[in-house]
């Protein structure tokens, strides 16, 4: 490990389980949103439809599966275009020193 850039992994790493997690809040979400639109798609559609995540929540409406789950399986590309690039902060500025 290179500890110069031990923070640029920590970054990356935190994103990705803050995705993850994402993932399975908006499956959830979805799943109570069918039930409650009377299992109407389109209208879960107009909902969350533009959500960058909004693909893994719908297969979990086909599939019954987790977010999380689905997530897991998600290609390392599709997962890395989400998440922002690493911008290192001057840590003077943040602090005010």
């Amino acid at each position: 490990e290179n500890p110069d850039l031990e923070h640029v992994f920590r970054y990356y790493e935190y994103k990705l389980s803050e995705l993850r997690y994402t993932a399975r809040r908006l499956a959830l979400f979805a799943c109570r949103l069918y039930e409650e639109y009377s299992r109407d798609r389109g209208a879960v559609a107009g909902v969350i439809g533009k959500h960058p995540l909004a693909m893994v929540a719908f297969r979990a409406l086909e599939t019954g599966e987790s977010g999380d789950d689905i997530f897991d399986r998600l290609p390392c590309e599709k997962k890395i275009k989400l998440i922002p690039d690493y911008e290192p902060v001057d840590i003077r500025r943040v602090f005010g020193v």
